[in-house]
């Protein structure tokens, strides 16, 4: 019984942490692409490190 708390404990806590976190997905999109899903290649071209943040954080 104590290990299969233990085990269920454990699994919800690799389940919590491993979640994704899209902030800075969200803000890249926001930032580089309209309303109408046109992405501005030049300016994100421009800031590349807005990319790498938004990859690092998944």
């Amino acid at each position: 019984m104590k290990l299969l708390l233990f085990s269920l404990l454990c699994h919800a806590a690799v389940a919590a942490y491993s979640q994704p976190n899209y902030q800075a997905y969200n803000a890249l999109l926001a930032k580089y692409v309209s309303k109408a899903g046109e992405v501005n290649y030049k300016a994100l071209k421009a800031n590349p490190a807005a990319l790498i943040r938004a990859i690092d954080s998944f």
